[in-house]
């Protein structure tokens, strides 16, 4: 079935151009739905077609393929009016298009095909780009994954081209926050939001009145949290739970790697934020891409890109008119990444990430300070206790209200969280690169894991947390345990001090370690543990040269 079509203009689009830097809409555009191609299953895919008015045709063509219905601006309408003819699509099993929903499962068939249909039209030029932002990068992903070769530029935003590393730790940790607030967004609340505008917001106020998400978080087995959230058990969420502790699981076959890059990858620009959760792999998908990848990080963290959409409306302009067009871009820096500095007003530009760096290295002590010289025989201890889950406040969470840089008060006033703090700083403290912590410790339980986290303190003793990572081990006793503390680029001014917090939890954005060692997805029972943290321990910051500028 193929829908009316009508006219649209981006009201504001010129004064908004001038604003960001754009170069100037150059047309009004069509809409129209369109049935395009039929996959393997008979299932029909539809979309929306965005054709430029008063242009001769045919066009460069973006591809835009989404499970969250084809009314949202993901930046559609920017293109369309400068010459581009748009798809948007909804994947299968999702709002117009036929089939079964199982996440990421048929992306790569879906938009391969999808692809080769596109490239059939009387409208298209031949030239194709593919684009999306967080799930909808994954299907820009998967479509270069089975088909790279077709595609002749992409722009990735937030998001990464192996899917198993936002959800499992590789440690063994799960990503409980990201699955269980993508789950109730996605199957609960906007099912049926394009027929009845108003059907998010009730369920939404509905769940909160009744604590849906409350009763979810701290719910006994794992296992049963998709029948709290939408009444009934999700297939695909009971398998990927349980693949957790079955080591000859097949869930993950063909539904992690949307693109390995053995084949083409494109001219792709990637942009992410130092507080998404999808940075560090998106980093990994950065220099596996070539020599023609681009990447830009930004200082925000998963949704806070909004207030961006000027960096991502260029990034997204100036990719497609350079590589689809032939048009030079209107800024052009010989780098291939530019990257905010936490902590300054600044962007800075490097060749390959990590860039090279010297180790600073702080040693931890007795008395809660993070200092040059290391300290024999000491230790200090806290508990942990699963039923009182410690939490985090802010870092790269799924929680819109609850992510990016955030006052650390709260959290370091806390009985079950060490606090190291260094002297305030003689000199800034430029540091760009991965970050790691190596704490000596004896375990008290079965199982545990150890959350570290650095933070800026302000001279007026303001603490904003700026990188963190976790580790879990699965035996008791005294051990060495490295923490990977992610990838920043952040700079501690003179008279600022450094911060470390060492704690066992940061639930629910990974799901609190029960402490006996039992399977993640059937355990019921819980155990709280003292853990030590003893001398030895210390943690390593990437240092950039004194000469390095901002």
């Amino acid at each position: 079935m193929v829908g009316s079509s009508h006219l649209q203009t981006n009201v504001g689009g010129v004064i908004y151009a001038r604003a960001v830097g754009l170069p100037s809409p150059t047309s009004r555009f069509s809409v129209r739905g369109v049935d395009t191609c039929t996959v393997a299953d008979g299932a029909v895919l539809r979309g929306s077609l965005l054709l430029p008015v008063g242009q001769p045709g045919p066009f460069p063509t973006v591809i835009i393929r989404t499970p969250y219905g084809r009314k949202e601006d993901f930046g559609q309408n920017w293109l369309a009016e400068r010459g581009f003819a748009v798809l948007v699509q909804d994947t299968r099993g999702r709002f117009s298009s036929d089939g079964d929903f199982v996440p990421v499962k048929d992306e790569r068939e879906d938009g391969a095909a999808t692809l080769a249909w596109v490239k059939q039209q009387p409208w298209c030029n031949g030239r194709v780009g593919v684009t999306g932002v967080s799930y909808l990068g994954f299907t820009a992903w998967a479509t270069i994954g089975a088909a790279g070769e077709e595609v002749d530029a992409a722009v990735i935003i937030i998001s990464q081209a192996r899917v198993k590393p936002a959800i499992m730790h590789r440690d063994g940790a799960f990503s409980f926050e990201l699955g269980m607030l993508w789950l109730y967004l996605v199957l609960n609340l906007m099912v049926d939001a394009e027929q009845d505008p108003i059907s998010f917001p009730k369920k939404a106020i509905a769940g909160w009145w009744n604590g849906t998400l409350e009763k979810a978080t701290m719910h006994l087995p794992l296992c049963e949290t998709d029948s709290i959230i939408l009444g009934k058990p999700v297939p695909f969420w009971q398998e990927g739970i349980r693949s957790y502790d079955d080591p000859e699981s097949k869930f993950w076959e063909g539904m992690n790697d949307l693109n390995d890059f053995s084949g083409v990858t494109p001219p792709t620009h990637m942009l992410t934020g130092w507080y998404d959760f999808f940075l560090e792999q998106c980093l990994e998908d950065f220099n596996n891409a070539g020599s023609k990848a681009r990447i830009t990080i930004g200082p925000f963290s998963h949704w806070g890109t909004i207030p961006w959409d000027g960096l991502f409306s260029k990034i997204l302009i100036e990719t497609f008119q350079e590589h689809l067009c032939d048009q030079p871009p209107q800024t052009r820096d010989a780098a291939r990444m530019r990257a905010a500095v936490l902590g300054a007003s600044a962007f800075m530009s490097f060749a390959e990430w990590p860039p090279p760096s010297s180790p600073r290295v702080f040693f931890l002590d007795a008395e809660g300070r993070l200092s040059l010289h290391s300290q024999e025989q000491w230790h200090q201890t806290y508990k942990y206790d699963p039923a009182k889950p410690t939490p985090a406040a802010g870092g790269a969470s799924f929680n819109f209200l609850n992510a990016g840089a955030m006052d650390q008060s709260q959290i370091e006033a806390r009985e079950d969280v060490l606090v190291f703090t260094s002297p305030p700083l003689e000199s800034d403290l430029l540091v760009a690169g991965k970050v790691k912590l190596e704490i000596v410790v004896e375990v008290g339980s079965e199982s545990a894991d150890f959350v570290g986290r650095v933070c800026d303190v302000s001279p007026d003793g303001v603490s904003l947390n700026r990188c963190e990572g976790l580790t879990r081990v699965w035996k008791r006793g005294s051990q060495r345990v490295v923490v990977d503390l992610g990838s920043t680029c952040c700079l501690f001014r003179r008279g600022h001090s450094l911060r470390l917090h060492v704690c066992s939890g940061a639930h629910p954005r990974w799901f609190r370690n029960l402490q006996t060692g039992d399977p993640i997805a059937t355990a019921t029972q819980m155990v709280s543990a003292s853990h030590k943290v003893c001398a030895g321990s210390i943690l390593t910051l990437p240092m950039l040269a004194p000469e390095s500028r901002l």
